[in-house]
């Protein structure tokens, strides 16, 4: 009998709860889902999440889990897993990956240099504070300092970017874009300096055969060629500094098929927009749609 009431009154509840809705709810076709996988493409906020967005369309995709824009440093991909820095606690920042595949996500290095600059190889991470940063992607050995700049130098990097070959960054008060070869490879004693572009080159995106950049002062995004390279490029020698687009006040500039992409505010105070110029310059789209916050990064495909 006494087993005949538990078993009734386990029934009672079950139905009670499917009744009730109390059940993971679908998500509706408007809200960002969950991927069992991380497609290739741009990610842009979405509340505190980062979500799939696609640029034709200018609809949200999948969200990006485990991931919030909450005290978030820095984002980056390579072709198999998404590196993140947040600050914890409000006292450290610790780096952390995840696979694009899906699944947990792993601690990969404890209160390294806050830093909002993060790029990805296939087989390295770099990041840059006062020094510039690098470590293996699975974590298998502890960070090291892959360039530590003299004084006079300026600062380590307001800017970072990679290529196949090369890591690129800019440095504001000194006004000028540098490379060093990738970890791995012999480096020289300094970096190469490859122009002066216009005042303050902060963040920079490489593509197809350029380096991008934009600037604090002219608001402006530039770009400098790199074959051949121009080694302390005047402003009017073979359009060495091309001024692309002016963006207003923008921020995350990000090299994605044939354009370039940055979320763009039109004052200090106004919504953020997504603005996008096509590297050919055939098209220039100031405010090309509005988000949801300041982060946009890029996805490798596979």
């Amino acid at each position: 009998m006494i087993r005949t009431r538990k078993a009734l009154l386990v029934a009672i509840v079950a139905l009670t709860f499917l009744a009730t809705g109390c059940s993971p709810a679908s998500p509706s076709a408007s809200s960002p889902t969950t991927p069992s996988a991380l497609p290739a493409g741009l990610y842009v906020q979405h509340g505190t999440k980062l979500v799939e967005w696609n640029p034709l369309t200018k609809k949200y995709g999948a969200a990006l889990p485990h991931v919030s824009t909450t005290n978030l440093w820095s984002i980056a991909a390579n072709n198999r897993t998404v590196f993140w820095t947040q600050l914890v606690g409000g006292t450290h920042t610790d780096l952390y990956s995840m696979p694009r595949t899906g699944g947990a996500v792993t601690l990969l290095a404890k209160d390294v240099e806050p830093s909002g600059l993060l790029v990805a190889t296939k087989d390295r991470l770099y990041w840059a504070g006062s020094a510039i940063w690098t470590m293996p992607v699975d974590g298998s050995t502890r960070p090291q300092i892959l360039l530590d700049t003299h004084p006079r130098d300026g600062s380590a990097a307001d800017g970072l970017a990679v290529d196949d070959k090369y890591l690129y960054f800019s440095q504001c008060d000194s006004d000028r874009i540098g490379r060093i070869p990738q970890y791995g490879r012999p480096l020289p004693k300094r970096p190469q300096w490859l122009a002066h572009p216009s005042p303050c080159s902060r963040e920079i995106a490489v593509a197809h055969g350029s380096v991008y950049y934009d600037t604090d002062y002219s608001d402006s995004i530039g770009r400098v060629t790199l074959n051949p390279v121009p080694v302390f490029a005047p402003w009017a020698k073979e359009c060495a500094t091309c001024v692309l687009a002016y963006p207003g006040t923008g921020s995350r500039l990000t090299a994605y098929g044939d354009a370039l992409y940055w979320i763009n505010q039109t004052n200090e105070t106004g919504p953020e927009h997504v603005a996008r110029v096509l590297l050919d310059k055939s098209a220039l789209n100031s405010a090309y749609a509005p988000v949801g916050g300041s982060w946009i990064f890029a996805a490798p495909a596979s």
